[in-house]
């Protein structure tokens, strides 16, 4: 997409091309997709501009081209984000919001190229006051990014990288970006469905005066994961190494 916004970063120099991995493209921005809001400026401008290449999505969204860009850097929106990593931009509770356009194109390429990072970026809260970050997504909702593919999330309240994480940790780190008055109930949710160990050191609970605050590194590494026993009240042996 070709908006106004990178026209103007073009236009002042921020924007140059000019490490690109693919040497046909280097110094260029590609697109394939006009977004006018002022059209006679905007048609101008890209009239002909040596700057500017406009490719089909069959060049633009190609798996071999855009695994061999170095450090690319996917940007998207989404609805809404499970404790699991999943994430939602299609539907939700069975209403259409949107079409999912590039989105997991994008973010599976992000996973390939080097040093590629694909980051979903949202409000922690809706227009309507509830929250984006949910336990489970409801019923009804399009997963339109698997748990396997997430890597970086973003909110007003920060970012986490959930690549890497185990399942505990990837729960405490988006419960740590969510809406302050909604991390106490996501904690509740997260525990009672086992999306958190009882004695897991999330520390969102205020402690001493201390902020919610996602576990250091020291705490994390140093954590045992509690028996099976202690966690559900009932030993499960799959390997029957008792017998």
């Amino acid at each position: 997409m070709l908006n106004a916004g990178l026209i103007k970063l073009i236009e002042s120099g921020q924007v140059t091309n000019r490490y690109k991995s693919l040497p046909a493209d280097r110094g260029k921005s590609v697109w394939t997709f006009a977004f006018p809001v002022d059209v006679k400026w905007y048609y101008d401008t890209i009239h002909r501009n040596p700057n500017l290449a406009v490719y089909d999505i069959s060049y633009t969204n190609n798996l071999h081209n855009l695994t061999r860009i170095d450090n690319m850097i996917a940007i998207d929106n989404c609805v809404a984000v499970d404790l699991l990593g999943q994430q939602c931009s299609g539907f939700y509770e069975k209403r259409p919001i949107s079409s999912t356009g590039g989105y997991f194109n994008f973010v599976s390429f992000c996973a390939q190229s080097r040093g590629g990072r694909g980051v979903a970026s949202m409000t922690a809260r809706s227009k309507h006051g509830t929250s984006r970050i949910v336990p489970f997504l409801p019923e009804g909702s399009s997963v339109d990014v698997p748990a396997q593919l997430a890597n970086y999330v973003c909110t007003e309240y920060g970012i986490v990288n959930l690549r890497g994480l185990n399942g505990y940790e990837r729960a405490a780190a988006l419960i740590s970006i969510a809406h302050p008055d909604d991390r106490e109930w996501l904690e509740k949710e997260a525990r009672e469905h086992g999306l958190l160990a009882p004695k897991f050191p999330v520390g969102m609970m205020p402690i001493e005066g201390k902020t919610r605050r996602y576990p250091a590194y020291e705490e994390r590494r140093n954590y045992k994961v509690p028996m099976h026993s202690d966690l559900w009240g009932f030993d499960w042996d799959p390997y029957q190494s008792g017998k």
